[in-house]
């Protein structure tokens, strides 16, 4: 990247004087008098029939506007005849010369207008000096024409240089995470997950694909989707120390078969929730395993997936009524 780049970001503009989308900066100070000055760039996105405006100045001299008055930065740019680069968005400054460069931002017309990726730098160039001196004519043909191969090269060594950003899960594009989720093995479906889940889950995919079979794999599945571990009852481990006339009840509940596993959840989930969990969690689960996904109700009825330290309650009935979002066949009772 060009030496002596100056930013602005978030330091530089709570500084700024920023009124109706227009940004007027502060002085950037290059510490040297009759400093020279190099490309200018910035991004915009724009709504309506909009025209960004940006303003560029020079001096070695600092001079401080009018605060008090909305016109002050106005006339400051206008004292220090400020160039005027119309719908131009990279630019170059070879003409400014000057310790401290003002710079502002506006724009015109029916609509709004966002800038970013704003800075500037003093550099313009990385070729004019590889050329004999008298080639070196600053400013001038020959050397607005080199900018334009520097800036094709600039932009391609930044684009390089921010190559590791593309693996990073917290900021990367979401298309990005469906590649990546695919490279690690597991299917994520036609988009159906939230961004924020599907981040977490490839974030979390090379530890899961080491627990894949494990209960402790479902239970950070389910966290990861439903935003807290649900229960999980392997039917394997439970059978050798259960009485006999027990086991009905178990089997009923929980699988006849040793590869059945069972997942209880204690909130209520929509068919997308649903048919998210499922699909993911199948493609973790042990060959021949069955899954069951319960959805556990505030209940006061043994034998119906009720645990005295989870959704157990005393049991209470209701007037019978319509339209309140009772089951029929739970605890109503009709009058």
């Amino acid at each position: 990247m060009p030496d002596y780049k100056y930013q602005i970001k978030e330091n530089r503009l709570k500084t700024a004087y920023i009124r109706n989308g227009n940004i007027y900066l502060k002085p950037i100070d290059s510490l040297y008098d009759e400093a020279e000055w190099g490309r200018l760039h910035y991004d915009v996105e724009t709504e309506g029939n909009v025209a960004c405006i940006a303003y560029a100045a020079a001096s070695d001299h600092l001079v401080e506007p009018d605060t008090e008055s909305e016109g002050g930065y106005k006339r400051l740019l206008e004292s220090l005849n400020a160039k005027r680069l119309v719908q131009q968005n990279d630019s170059v400054l070879y003409d400014l010369k000057g310790r401290y460069l003002y710079l502002a931002f506006t724009y015109t017309g029916d609509g709004t207008a966002t800038f970013k990726n704003m800075y500037v730098d003093r550099q313009g160039d990385r070729f004019l000096e590889t050329f004999p001196r008298v080639y070196q004519d600053r400013g001038q043909f020959f050397h607005r024409y080199l900018s334009v191969m520097s800036t094709i090269y600039d932009d391609f060594d930044e684009e390089i240089s921010s190559l590791p950003k593309l693996l990073d899960l917290d900021s990367c594009s979401k298309d990005l995470l469906d590649i990546y989720a695919g490279w690690l093995g597991i299917d994520i479906g036609d988009g159906f997950l939230a961004e924020d889940v599907l981040r977490e889950l490839v974030k979390n995919a090379y530890m899961l694909n080491k627990m894949k079979g494990t209960r402790q794999c479902l239970e950070k599945i389910t966290e990861i989707l439903l935003g807290k571990p649900a229960v999980i009852v392997e039917r394997n481990t439970t059978e050798d120390y259960m009485p006999k006339e027990q086991i009905e009840s178990f089997n009923r509940l929980y699988g006849t078969s040793l590869f059945d596993v069972t997942v209880m959840i204690e909130d209520r989930l929509d068919e997308r929730k649903k048919s998210q969990l499922e699909y993911i969690i199948k493609q973790f689960l042990p060959i021949r395993c069955s899954l069951r996904i319960i959805e556990l109700n505030r209940s006061g009825l043994l034998d119906s997936y009720s645990y005295l330290d989870v959704n157990a309650r005393v049991y209470q009935t209701y007037d019978g009524s319509l339209d309140n979002k009772h089951s029929m066949d739970d605890v109503i009772t009709l009058l």
